[in-house]
């Protein structure tokens, strides 16, 4: 019953998707399994096969507009048949797991600003997710930057990643007290962040948060 082309995957598809990507890849195998997806490796790309014909629609066209920044994999190609992203690997850390076992202070500070540009690049652009209020596996740590992952829940509004961001890192009990040790910051500065967050929001300028990242 598979002969076809599917517009949706579940569970039970695996082999089926498997055994059709070994025609062109032999060498391919399985990596990891999202709510979403499936993604493969083949020769240093990961290959990621959306469950649903709209989330696929989705990502493949959210990933193109954003080819222009560094810190979205490339694309290499797709399988428009099989709801399949052929696009660049990226190796690294989640942030989360960076965070709590990095011990240099500095590099913290460094990969914090880094991902905080990230979420301004977007809210500049008016491309928003929601998975920037819990970045948990969405931005990866590398050895050439902080690369961002996962792109069907992104959609053009004018709310804001960067705020988001914000709030995760201050205000998640687990996290504040890394950031909060790395910036040197001994005082309560809730207040001043939710006031510094509505003043960015009512105006969106670069000044507003330069003395902040830098």
């Amino acid at each position: 019953m598979h002969d076809g082309v599917l517009s949706h995957y579940n569970d039970s598809c695996i082999d089926f998707i498997l055994k059709r990507l070994k025609r062109a890849y032999p060498s391919i195998k399985f990596l990891a399994k999202g709510w979403r997806s499936w993604v493969f490796e083949v020769n240093g790309k990961v290959i990621k096969v959306c469950k649903r014909k709209d989330v696929f629609n989705r990502e493949l066209k959210n990933l193109i507009t954003l080819q222009r920044f560094p810190f979205v994999p490339k694309i290499y190609g797709y399988i428009k048949s099989m709801n399949a992203i052929i696009m660049e690997k990226i190796k690294g850390e989640s942030l989360e797991n960076f965070l709590l076992k990095e011990k240099d202070q500095k590099r913290i500070r460094m990969v914090v600003r880094e991902c905080l540009l990230i979420s301004l690049c977007l809210d500049w652009i008016n491309f928003f997710s929601p998975e920037f209020n819990k970045p948990y596996k969405h931005l990866i740590v590398t050895k050439k930057g902080v690369k961002l992952i996962d792109f069907e829940r992104f959609r053009k509004s004018r709310r804001s990643n960067f705020t988001q961001l914000i709030s995760y890192f201050f205000f998640n009990k687990k996290i504040s007290s890394v950031i909060k040790k790395a910036f040197s910051i001994k005082r309560d500065i809730k207040r001043e962040l939710l006031l510094f967050c509505k003043e960015y929001k009512r105006k969106r300028e670069s000044n507003v948060i330069s003395s902040f990242l830098f």
